[in-house]
């Protein structure tokens, strides 16, 4: 059975992008996100990005940094599909108003790190109930 496919709306944060613009260009000019970390003395990928610019003081203890770098993602993707809304909490009930079915709509969400402190931030949510 052949399915169709629409993409609608990218979205990136990475080391040598934090827009689709961006990061493709930098993958077509062969840019590496790999730096030494002066901190550290190896190599690795370093992202710039100021949270503060993204989120209030209030969301920031509930958000690890690839969260933050998920979300920031998932607001371009909405955007860019015509879906943006002013506060992400809305997102749901615009694509309700949209008549967007939840169960053929999704999105895909890719990283290579954060997964312990991913974990970390639902057992100071859910398990300390950290307001």
């Amino acid at each position: 059975m052949n399915r169709r496919v629409a993409v609608t709306g990218l979205g990136a944060v990475a080391a040598t992008g934090q827009d689709v613009a961006t990061l493709w260009r930098t993958l077509c000019d062969g840019t590496s996100g790999i730096a030494i970390n002066p901190q550290q003395g190896w190599p690795q990928a370093r992202i710039e990005f100021d949270p503060t610019a993204h989120f209030s003081d209030r969301e920031l203890p509930m958000l690890d940094r690839v969260s933050q770098f998920a979300l920031v993602a998932a607001r371009q993707a909405l955007r860019q599909a015509g879906l943006a809304v002013a506060d992400d909490r809305q997102a749901l009930a615009q694509l309700a108003a949209h008549d967007i079915d939840p169960v053929r709509a999704g999105a895909v969400f890719s990283a290579s790190i954060g997964h312990q402190t991913l974990d970390d931030g639902y057992f100071n949510f859910y398990g300390r109930q950290a307001k």
